[in-house]
């Protein structure tokens, strides 16, 4: 291990920010960052190691599970940013008037996306109004905390009919109960903003957040 993996491996009092490009070896280093806390001490309850998606939530589970016993790599939490929020949902989701979760895959996000469509425009559609289109429109918008103002006019070419499938779209979403992923970040994000025990939960378990 090289010397800046191994600073970054043993520290342990306060936030460590380290920049590595691909292959640099920060799974590594992270897994064992783990297996160093837990030999400090550290409840591996308390450690969380949060990533973008599941193959590397996936690999740092395998690589943890060889460095640490069964019991210990068990209670360090893995996963992507989305299941840290799906899981405080399904827990504490009804404190903010999240009371079912259900997400969209990619599949019926498309599919819902496509019936509002026809729904929307029954004679024409007009050109590059395509489902991924709107629905990537949609997403940014939500993201980026854009007002109806905003996304018409940051999507001009998608006409101003692009407000009327969000609202369509989100009405749709609420009628059958689900969520979308990007639901999944914002409400958990309102959660735990909003919620004394979905807040506490989190502190308890991200006592050391990687």
């Amino acid at each position: 291990m090289y010397h800046q993996q191994e600073q970054a491996m043993r520290h342990l009092e306060g936030p460590a920010l380290v920049f590595a490009g691909a292959g640099a070896g920060k799974t590594r280093t992270l897994t064992h960052r783990v297996k160093h806390l837990v030999g400090e001490g550290v409840d591996p309850h308390g450690i969380t190691l949060v990533t973008f998606t599941n193959k590397a939530a996936g690999e740092m589970k395998e690589r943890i599970a060889r460095l640490l016993e069964a019991p210990l790599a068990e209670a360090v939490w893995v996963g992507t940013f989305h299941r840290f929020c799906l899981q405080a949902l399904q827990v504490y989701g009804s404190e903010v008037g999240v009371t079912q979760v259900r997400v969209l895959d990619a599949t019926e996000q498309q599919r819902l996306a496509e019936r509002l469509i026809e729904a929307l425009f029954p004679k024409r559609k007009p050109d590059g109004f395509t489902a991924r289109a709107a629905l990537g429109a949609v997403s940014r918008a939500a993201n980026s905390g854009w007002d109806d103002v905003q996304l018409a006019t940051m999507y001009a070419d998608l006409t101003e009919k692009i407000v009327n499938f969000r609202w369509a779209y989100a009405d749709a979403k609420k009628e059958l109960g689900v969520l979308d992923y990007d639901d999944l970040l914002l409400q958990g994000v309102r959660l735990f903003k909003l919620s004394h025990s979905a807040a506490a939960m989190a502190r308890r378990r991200c006592v050391q957040l990687m």
